[in-house]
């Protein structure tokens, strides 16, 4: 949707796969160090900035902000590898106490799977709802 060739999809496959690797190697050991909330903040606020970057491009004309769309997504995933990536999981095995660990691990873990699925499920009617809507309007 950006605008990119086919032929390249490859090579942005692995720009993308390469900078959520690189949040991730970056921040794994530091969540010892520096703690939970001083990775998972950031993150959270970089990804937020890199999706707006993203929804800017696409607002303005993706063919002409194809760059700015990538440059976007690319902030988008190094933020989330630093922190959203990893960080709930390692939270979520620290907060049930000894006696119901199990059992909140696999509740927390059936719950995100659930919504995965129900995201997955639905993605495709949601973006072509939301172009109809959006195209037909003076947006």
């Amino acid at each position: 949707m950006c605008g990119f060739p086919a032929s390249q999809s490859v090579q942005l496959s692995l720009l993308l796969a390469c900078a959520q690797g690189v949040g991730l190697l970056a921040s794994a050991p530091k969540f010892d160090t520096w703690g939970r909330r001083a990775l998972l903040l950031p993150s959270a606020l970089g990804a937020g900035f890199g999706v707006l970057a993203v929804a800017v491009a696409f607002a303005a004309g993706v063919d002409a902000h194809r760059g700015a769309a990538l440059g976007g997504l690319v902030v988008y995933l190094v933020s989330f590898g630093a922190g959203l990536a990893g960080g709930p999981w390692v939270v979520n095995s620290e907060v049930y106490p000894l006696h119901v660990r199990g059992l909140g691990q696999s509740a927390a873990t059936t719950a995100n799977w659930a919504m995965n699925y129900a995201v997955s499920a639905t993605f495709l009617s949601a973006v072509r709802g939301t172009t109809r809507v959006f195209s037909n309007s003076a947006f």
